[in-house]
């Protein structure tokens, strides 16, 4: 049996994704820089899988919904 343990994110990295599934939510599925500009941690999140960005946008990866949900946590809290 595997145990794994939760992805430990800072604090702006896990807000920065909780903001792009609300806008998701709210409108289209790609997200504009503009309307959730990136913090300076977003890079190892697109590495990771977890985010994924067009140009100028970005949107949570099936992946990044599911570890939103289930396995991040909040390093700061």
């Amino acid at each position: 049996m595997t145990i794994v343990e939760p992805l430990l994110l800072s604090g702006e990295s896990v807000e920065w994704m909780q903001r792009l599934a609300r806008e998701h939510e709210a409108a289209d599925a790609w997200v504009s820089f503009e309307d959730v500009a990136p913090p300076e941690c977003f890079r190892p999140l697109l590495w990771l899988g977890v985010v994924e960005q067009e140009d100028i946008s970005f949107r949570l990866t099936d992946l990044g919904w599911w570890a939103l949900g289930n396995f991040i946590v909040n390093a700061d809290d």
